[in-house]
C-alpha cells in the first residue's frame, strides 16, 4: 500500500510540474463558487476555440480569480505591472499567463496592446479590464478615448464582447460567510 501510495503522490506532482495552470485554475474555482455565489448568464457566447476578447468592469481585486473561474477557457488578464512585478503575487500571475500591463505613456501601452493581440492570434482568450482601475460605481465608467478592443482585436477575427460582474462588492460581508 505503502508504494502504491507514494507511486500515486510522485505521479500527482509529475503532473502538476507538468500542469500547473489546471491545480492554479482549480483551487480558483473552489475558491470562488465557495465564497461567491456566482450565477453565469451568457456562457455560450464564449467560443470553445479560437480567439476571444472580453472587455469586463472591474469592481473588485478579485475580478480576474472571479472571471477565470466562471469562464471553461483559459483566461490571460491584463494586469498592472506593479501588481505583476510584487514578489507575493508574480508566481501566481505567471502561471495564470498574465499579460502586465504598464501604467504612463502611449509606447508603454502599444507594447501591452501587441502582447495581448499577440495571444489572440495565438487563439487565446485575453479579458481586458478597459476601466484602467477599480469601478467606483460598479458600471464601466465611459472615458474620453478610443476602445482598447478595436486595437487590440483588428484583423485577427476575434469574438468578443462587454462581460459584467454584479454584486461582487455584496458578497463578502460577515453576514454572508
Amino acid at each position: 500500500i505503502l508504494v502504491c501510495g507514494l507511486a500515486i503522490l510522485g505521479g500527482t506532482i509529475y503532473v502538476l510540474a507538468l500542469l500547473p495552470h489546471c491545480l492554479v485554475r482549480f483551487g480558483l474555482w473552489l475558491l470562488t463558487h465557495s465564497v461567491y455565489r456566482i450565477r453565469i448568464v451568457g456562457a455560450e457566447h464564449v467560443p470553445q476555440r479560437g480567439p476571444a476578447l472580453l472587455v469586463c468592469n472591474h469592481v473588485s481585486h478579485v475580478d480576474g480569480f472571479l472571471v477565470g473561474a466562471c469562464i471553461q477557457r483559459f483566461v490571460r488578464f491584463l494586469v498592472y505591472r506593479p501588481y505583476y512585478e510584487h514578489w507575493l503575487f508574480n508566481p501566481l500571475l505567471r502561471m495564470m499567463h498574465a499579460i502586465p500591463a504598464a501604467g504612463g505613456g502611449r509606447d508603454q501601452a502599444l507594447e501591452t496592446i501587441a502582447r495581448a493581440r499577440t495571444e489572440l492570434e495565438r487563439g487565446h482568450v485575453v479579458c481586458i479590464f478597459a476601466e484602467g482601475g477599480i469601478s467606483r460605481t460598479g458600471t464601466t465608467q465611459t472615458r474620453n478615448y478610443s476602445s482598447p478592443t478595436g486595437t487590440t482585436s483588428d484583423g485577427v477575427g476575434v469574438a468578443g464582447g462587454p462581460t459584467g460582474q454584479f454584486g461582487v462588492d455584496e458578497n463578502l460581508t460577515v453576514d454572508n460567510l
